[in-house]
Parts: C-alpha cells; sequence; structure tokens
C-alpha cells in the first residue's frame, strides 16, 4: 500500500470493510514488499512488461510463488518438472519477485514461510516425479493440470509447468488457511 506502518494498520481495517460489502468492488495494487492483508482474497503478481506471472486465489498464488523461489533457490531433492516451471516462469515474465511473503493481520505483520514450506515439503513427498498428484486436486484444477499435461514438453508453456508442478490441492489450501497464525481472511 505504500503507507507508513501505524496509517498502514490504520486502513486496512476500513479496506477491509469496503471488500467484504463489494460496495464498490476493491482492487488493491501493491509493491512486492508490502505485506498483503488477510482479507484480500484473490491475487495477480505482474512480471516483467506487466506479464501475468501468476495468478489465482491467495493461497494459490503465493504458493505458486514459493514453488518458484524453491525451484531456484534449492536445487536438492526438486524434480525436474519444478526446475522447467521456474525456467519457463524467469523467462517468460523476468526474475521472481522477492520480498513477498508477507500478510498483514489484525494482530500485525507475520510471515509466511513456514506454512508454505510445509507445505511445499508435504507436495514433494506425495509428487509422481515432481508433478503434482493431479488425484489430489479439485475437478476445475484437475482440468488445467490434465490439459497441461497432455501437451508435449516442448510445447508446454511457463503457465502450463506451473500447473504440473505447483497447483495446490484442495485439502494443503485448508490446511494453509487453518493453521496457527493463520492468514485466512476473518469472517
Amino acid at each position: 500500500m505504500g503507507l507508513d506502518p501505524p496509517t498502514l494498520v490504520t486502513l486496512s481495517p476500513i479496506l477491509r470493510n469496503l471488500a467484504y460489502r463489494s460496495s464498490p468492488l476493491l482492487l488493491l495494487g501493491l509493491r512486492p514488499q508490502d505485506p498483503i492483508p488477510d482479507w484480500i482474497t484473490h491475487l495477480v503478481v505482474l512480471g516483467e512488461h506487466n506479464s501475468v506471472a501468476v495468478m489465482g486465489t491467495k493461497m494459490q498464488a503465493l504458493f505458486s510463488l514459493y514453488s518458484w523461489f524453491k525451484a531456484e533457490t534449492d536445487k536438492s531433492g526438486i524434480g525436474q518438472p519444478s526446475r522447467r516451471a521456474a525456467e519457463a516462469l524467469s523467462k517468460a515474465h523476468g526474475p521472481r519477485l522477492r520480498g513477498l511473503g508477507e500478510i498483514l493481520t489484525r494482530q500485525g505483520i507475520q510471515k509466511l514461510d513456514t506454512a508454505l514450506a510445509e507445505v511445499w515439503s508435504q507436495m514433494q513427498d506425495q509428487s509422481r516425479n515432481g508433478l503434482v498428484d493431479s488425484q489430489t486436486l479439485s475437478s476445475e484444477t484437475q482440468k488445467l493440470w490434465t490439459q497441461a499435461y497432455e501437451k508435449p514438453e516442448n510445447k508446454r508453456s511457463a503457465q502450463d509447468w506451473s500447473y504440473l508442478t505447483s497447483l495446490l490441492p484442495e485439502a494443503l489450501e485448508q490446511h494453509l488457511l487453518s493453521a496457527p497464525n493463520s492468514i485466512a481472511s476473518p469472517s
């Protein structure tokens, strides 16, 4: 939001109330280093030249960004598809954004890395050769995964590789939302 911390904490509840009423519909522009308010439901992350690098629910978008980060920085134990996803995303959208992963809650700013690392580790344990197990996905996201999987490897886009390696199963998304220090939208 580009505001000093006291103003940010004061303004966030006002914007949250506007967002909940959807009157007016609220679109919030943030810098990568700004904490994401916990009441935000969806994210669009722009890459270089205003390309859409990541888009989806808050949890899905943050998990995709975390997966991109892990595949670029942690070369041990990561499957080839995850590396291909990171390379394709970097080629299509420039270097990954740094500084994301803080959430503004009523209790203050919280780091998200620990919860995302736990889910990422679980997904790596459950993956099939680095690919998300499509059986764990909702029917809607399973369709996206299947469409990407059916393309020849040399025809897959950055988005296809991202679908194959970092679509978040509903159970793990719910786990993130219900974890201690949850970043779920308050009811």
